[in-house]
Parts: C-alpha cells; structure tokens; sequence
C-alpha cells in the first residue's frame, strides 16, 4: 500500500481500498493526530471530537473491513494486519493516536513497533482478554462471538446491540448489507482477543487511559489495571460509557488534547 497523501477523504490505495480523511492545519509544524476507532464503528464517528480539535492535523479512517473500507483486499487476519495499515498511513511521520477500543490495541502494538513514529497514545477502554485478571464471563463473551459459524448475523447482532433494533430497522438495504458484511472483520478480532498479543510491559510511548463512568464493570478494573502497568493518569467521564467520543464528544476532546500534550 503506498504511502497516504494528505488530501482530504483520499482513497490511499485503489487495490487496497483503504479509506482516509485528513483535516486541520497543513503547516509543516503541526503536530499529528490519528484516530483508530473500534468495532461497530468508523472513523466517521470522531468527526465531532476533530471539530474541537480545530488547530490540529488530524486523520481518521475506516479500518480493512469496517464502513468504507469493507471491501478492502485482502481483508484483515490479524491485529498486524491493521497495525501495518496505521503505521503507512502515517509513513513514519510523527503523531499522536487516539484509539477506541480494539483500537487501542491496534495502537498500542504499534507503538511498541514503531515508537519512533507514535508519540503518545489516549486509549479509551482498551478491550485485553489475553489477561489472567480479565474475567472469565466477559471472555466468554468473545469466544461465542468467534465460535458464531454465521458472520454475517454477528454483524447484525452487533448493530443491533449497539443502536438498538430501531435503529436497524430504519437503514436501508444497502447499509444492512455492508454492516452485515462487517461481522467478518469483527469475528476475527474477536479472534485475535483470545491470544496475547503484546506484553503490556513492552510500551514505553507516554499514555493517558479512558473510561466512562458508566461502562461496564469489568472495564473500570481493566482500564485502572492498565493505567497502573502504564504509570499512565486515568481519565473519567462521569456520564459517559465505552462510546464516549460519540455521546461526549466535548470531554473526549479534552482526553484527546491531554494525549497530544503528551508528546
């Protein structure tokens, strides 16, 4: 995949069909920005969060098989799949990255790669349930979604759990179809949840965690297990949950801020 060009809403690569979207200043001293978001989601989501973000260089994409980049060839395997596409994208200019869930594991391999590269990272609710700590129900939960013989209804599934049936039922035939389609990329990163992946130990880049206050039980233990191994400051989001830089999009660019202030 080549090298991105700054343009904004450039399609990187026709083969690959990976999808991105510069903004901000273009000055050669402006620092970088990288958004990574999670499953059930696309880079779109940040938008609001960039707004607030005005003087920064930022860069949002829909990861191989999420929203714009469904069709993406090949498809995504392995967590190094995904963290080969960030680190191109970037080729080898500095930045931050702020990461979303499996996001957060994506930027976290990468910087261990590339800390030269990845200044500093924000990590919002980072999914680890290679972790003895992480609890067996929870972990449970992604082996039934990797077991699921039928990606395409986890697809569903997932949308349907995440906006409600509501929401489902109002999207056109077109969008099911495509989010349908995006349960094949989220059965393999459930996949790739089930075996370690990185020591935590090994990331020496600057972070700050986030969490919502109201998310689930299990991901406040996880987020301060992480902060600790990390020395990293946690950050809390009172009325917020795992999808905070949708809901909150004000206080999520305050996380975000702390994280490029980091580098």
């Amino acid at each position: 995949m080549a090298a991105a060009p700054e343009g904004e809403l450039d399609r990187l690569d026709r083969c690959v069909g990976i999808w991105a979207s510069w903004s901000g200043p273009t000055s050669d001293e402006t620092g970088r920005v990288v958004f990574v978001h999670g499953a059930a989601d696309t880079g779109r989501s940040f938008g609001p969060v960039i707004e607030r973000l005005g003087d920064e260089r930022a860069l949002t994409y829909d990861r191989r098989g999420w929203g714009r980049s469904v069709g993406a060839v090949p498809p995504a395997t392995a967590i190094g799949d995904h963290v080969e596409d960030l680190l191109v994208l970037l080729a080898g200019r500095p930045a931050t990255v702020v990461a979303h869930s499996f996001g957060c594991c994506i930027a976290l391999l990468a910087s261990i790669r590339q800390p030269e590269t990845i200044r500093s990272l924000g990590l919002w609710e980072p999914p680890l349930p290679w972790e003895e700590w992480w609890p067996q129900p929870a972990r449970d939960v992604v082996a039934r979604i990797v077991a699921d013989p039928d990606p395409e209804a986890v697809g569903e599934r997932l949308v349907r759990t995440v906006l409600g049936d509501r929401a489902w039922e109002r999207l056109g035939e077109a969008t099911r179809r495509r989010r349908r389609a995006e349960g094949f990329a989220f059965v393999e990163e459930a996949r790739e949840q089930l075996t370690r992946q990185f020591e935590l130990e090994e990331v020496s880049v600057p972070c700050v965690i986030g969490r919502g206050a109201q998310t689930w039980p299990h991901m406040l233990d996880a987020t301060r297990r992480v902060a600790t191994v990390l020395g990293a400051d946690l950050v809390e989001v009172a009325a917020a949950d795992h999808f905070g830089h949708v809901s909150h999009p004000d206080e999520f660019a305050t996380f975000a801020r702390r994280a490029i202030n980091l580098a």
